[in-house]
């Protein structure tokens, strides 16, 4: 590579001209060119453009890689010799003479360099040491076909066929090389079969050299076919032809859902869709030649070599995304993701680097494989955070699949540029409190935003930090010991330390349009007068609260799950089933590190939660939460039931997750497991509500699974009775999702703890009645710290941050199902304990 990087116009220039398309238009128009037609004569001109745009980008290539390649002769001639035949199209006096029209062939030596790389695959291929072997039988076989069948007829001689076919029976029929050439012709072309039964000879000689020729033809045809499926294969080998576009290394379970709603995100954003997938061999990558798909381009190859990395153009993409294996179990699958890391800083130091991991223990490794720029994705933890919320606020994860798809309302960030910091210090730096958070939420509002909160850092204005060490406050109206740090001496946020908004819309453009009202210093609406309280609201099934709960299986969000549990709720009995003693011990040390706030890996630093331990058992808290580990020894899942003690069969819900059997379709095992459970409930017929909630990795199985739950259950089936989380699916629209809003990994991981502001679903404790109005609610929910950022209507029909007319509009409180909001947890009615 050249030590100084090309212009960014240059190098969109040089990958213009090595498309297929432009190489397709510019051999077309080198034909038209030399073709000696008086018509064409007329559009001399139009080819010396073309032609000469082409020359000069040509030789600006050329000059630049004389740094790294040297002087190259014969690229060097053929420029010289390409000047000339483009300066002819300028050259009236001689236009059409055989000089210039030959100056103008040196040109057809390009055609050859366009597609060189074709010819030498088919070069390679054909002449590859199997190939030729058959290619050499093939040859044998015609050569002892023709000149046996030859020989025979010229023993036999037989009388009265025209074997030269020259119209005349006579003595060159009877000749050698005669009837070598007419058997040859019997062989290669069924239709030469000898017409007339007139010599019985011959016409079983035609008709053997027909037959075996139509053996040796569809022998050919099936060396064509093998042949043309090489090509195929090292065309997948071929590095693509692209800049500044996305990486995609490694494919999972749901990793067609990732590609198309990256797809879905381009297109909401009016940006082309650029995309290169480096599929592992054993990857699923069918659903990548579907149409909807057709302008992904996708190689084969393993991402933590550089040479593999090349084949998507890594060393030239904007931004790369590596995923965790497809095996999601598989125990080298985060050393795999930051091997890949280091790989492609290699060759390309200023891509964003998006790496997915499962254990949250990696991701100081990843970011120092990737240094600057590199954005770690616990995705494990995400899971497991988004679990604990389906168990506390059942519902819920219909909110979160409104949030985590491109076409609906999402979560935005807009972080302020260097100039625009400095903007921000100059107007307001000197009016303490005029950036008080609930001034900032109203001029939001009039944007259609809902401002979850604020990016702000201790750092200087002028000084850039990583978007991974900012500090994310959410609703600062509800936890104003947030902003503490970043506060003026009204209470307002400090201009110098803001550094972004986080907000929920339809599109980025309408939180980027509240972020440039802001610095325009457009007037900030002042806080309305108090307004009525808001509805009260409980937490929990319909208003109970979880008591027992009973988890079966140990993947890598169990742990987070557990602690998120711990935070949630006081006085719970946890029961979890592993397969053996050892994945206890592993899990009791993890959830211990995740509690202790002394650990590097404490989920809630400064949260002191008081611990003890007793063998498989762990209290947590006062009141405490009590987990109580039971190895079963089992190697499937689904058979613990015989065994499990009566604690753990006497549970308010029964949490499934995926754990590592090898040879075991994980799905299918959870749902044996299910039903298992289900038959043992049914039989029991208790009066205590049934509520499952189960991790897969295909949604459409759980749908299924559901649907037939019902179907057993019947009239009495809870609403709750089975919650199925497509762990991968909502794993990949996380990722996703962090490819396109800088920061949103902080905002999700402060949005879903349940130590912190956290988004929930929440029930109204009474009826609401009369005609309600969103926006409305809005501020009589904020006017209390809490908010409002949705609501639920019976059938069910989920409405996040409604568009500024509906958000006026009336809608029956009596069909208010839940609201959702975002607020201190504990603060709200029915918290356990």
């Amino acid at each position: 590579m050249s030590d100084v990087p090309p212009h960014r116009w240059l190098r969109r220039a040089e990958h213009l001209l090595a498309q297929d398309s432009s190489r397709l238009v510019l051999s077309g128009l080198i034909l038209l060119s030399v073709i000696p037609s008086h018509t064409l004569e007329s559009f001399y001109p139009f080819f010396f453009v073309v032609f000469a745009l082409e020359f000069s980008l040509r030789t600006l290539v050329f000059s630049r890689n004389l740094r790294s390649t040297g002087w190259r002769w014969g690229e060097a001639l053929m420029l010289f010799c390409d000047l000339l035949a483009t300066l002819s199209f300028l050259m009236p006096v001689y236009r059409g003479t055989g000089l210039l029209r030959f100056l103008r062939l040196s040109r057809m030596v390009l055609l050859f360099g366009y597609w060189g790389n074709l010819a030498r695959d088919v070069w390679f291929v054909l002449t590859r040491r199997e190939r030729r072997y058959q290619f050499v039988f093939l040859f044998v076989a015609v050569a002892v076909l023709t000149v046996t069948s030859a020989l025979v007829l010229y023993n036999l001689q037989p009388d009265g066929y025209d074997f030269d076919a020259d119209g005349v029976h006579g003595r060159g029929d009877r000749h050698f090389p005669s009837l070598i050439f007419w058997s040859f012709r019997q062989v290669e072309d069924p239709g030469n079969l000898v017409g007339s039964l007139q010599d019985p000879l011959v016409v079983v000689i035609s008709l053997g050299l027909t037959v075996c020729g139509l053996f040796l033809i569809s022998f050919l045809i099936g060396i064509g076919t093998s042949s043309v499926a090489d090509l195929m294969r090292l065309a997948r080998n071929r590095p693509v032809r692209m800049s500044d576009h996305s990486v995609i290394v490694g494919l999972g379970a749901a990793s067609e859902v990732l590609v198309s709603e990256l797809q879905g995100i381009y297109a909401k954003n009016l940006k082309r869709a650029r995309m290169a997938v480096l599929v592992p061999a054993h990857g699923e990558s069918e659903f990548l030649q579907s149409p909807e798909l057709r302008s992904v381009a996708y190689r084969v190859g393993n991402g933590s070599k550089v040479v593999h990395l090349r084949r998507v153009a890594a060393e030239q993409a904007k931004r790369a995304v590596f995923l965790t294996s497809t095996d999601r179990f598989a125990p080298d699958a985060d050393a795999h993701v930051v091997s890949s890391v280091l790989a492609l800083r290699e060759i390309n130091s200023g891509a964003r680097i998006y790496a997915e991991l499962r254990d949250e223990r990696n991701l100081t490794a990843a970011r120092l494989a990737g240094g600057s720029h590199t954005h770690v994705l616990a995705s494990g933890r995400f899971l497991g955070y988004l679990m604990a919320q389906t168990i506390a606020f059942p519902g819920i994860l219909a909110a979160y699949n409104e949030l985590l798809t491109s076409e609906s309302q999402e979560v935005y960030t807009y972080l302020f540029d260097r100039k625009e910091r400095q903007k921000l210090q100059t107007r307001y730096g000197q009016q303490p409190g005029a950036l008080e958070f609930r001034r900032l939420f109203r001029l939001a509002r009039e944007s259609g935003v809902l401002l979850l909160g604020v990016f702000a850092s201790a750092a200087e204005p002028d000084t850039e930090v990583d978007n991974d060490s900012l500090v994310c406050c959410l609703n600062p109206l509800g936890s104003p010991a947030v902003l503490k740090p970043y506060e003026d001496r009204n209470g307002g946020v400090d201009a110098r330390r803001l550094r972004g908004l986080i907000g929920l819309a339809a599109r980025w453009e309408e939180l980027a349009g509240c972020a440039r009202a802001l610095l325009a210093h457009k007037p900030i609406p002042e806080p309305a007068g108090v307004l009525p309280a808001a509805p009260a609201m409980c937490w929990g099934m319909q208003g109970e609260q979880l008591r027992k709960l009973t988890v079966l299986g140990i993947n890598e969000c169990l742990p987070v799950l557990l602690a998120e549990l711990a935070y949630l709720y006081r006085g719970l009995e946890v029961n979890v089933v592993a397969d053996k003693d050892s994945d206890v011990q592993t899990l009791q040390r993890r959830l211990r590190g995740l509690l202790d706030p002394e650990s590097s890996y404490c989920l809630a630093p400064g949260t002191d939660l008081p611990m003890a331990e007793q063998d498989n058992t762990l209290r947590v808290g006062e009141p405490a939460t009590v987990f109580r580990f039971l190895p079963s020894g089992h190697r499937d899942l689904s058979d613990v039931w015989s065994d499990l003690e009566a604690p753990a069969l006497q549970a308010d819900t029964f949490v499934f997750v995926s754990s590592e059997v090898e040879g075991v379709d994980p799905d299918a095992q959870l749902s044996l497991g299910v039903l298992r459970l289900a038959d043992r409930y049914r039989r029991s017929k208790r009066d205590q509500p049934l509520r499952i909630v189960v991790e897969m990795q295909d949604g459409k199985k759980g749908e299924l699974l559901e649907r037939r739950l019902r179907g057993i259950f019947g009239e009495a089936a809870p609403p709750e009775l089975l919650t199925v989380l497509p762990g991968e699916e909502l794993k990949s629209r996380f990722v996703v999702q962090n490819l396109f809003v800088p920061g949103l990994n902080l905002v999700y991981e402060k949005l879903s703890a349940g130590f912190e502001q956290n988004f929930c679903r929440l029930l109204p404790s009474r009826p609401l009645s009369g005609p309600q109005r969103f926006g409305e609610l809005v501020e009589r929910f904020s006017q209390q710290g809490v908010l409002l950022l949705g609501f639920e209507l019976k059938g069910p029909r989920i409405f996040l941050n409604p568009g500024k007319q509906a958000a006026e509009r009336l809608f029956d409180g009596a069909l208010l199902e839940a609201f959702y909001v975002l607020g201190d947890v504990h603060a709200f009615e029915g918290v356990a304990g």
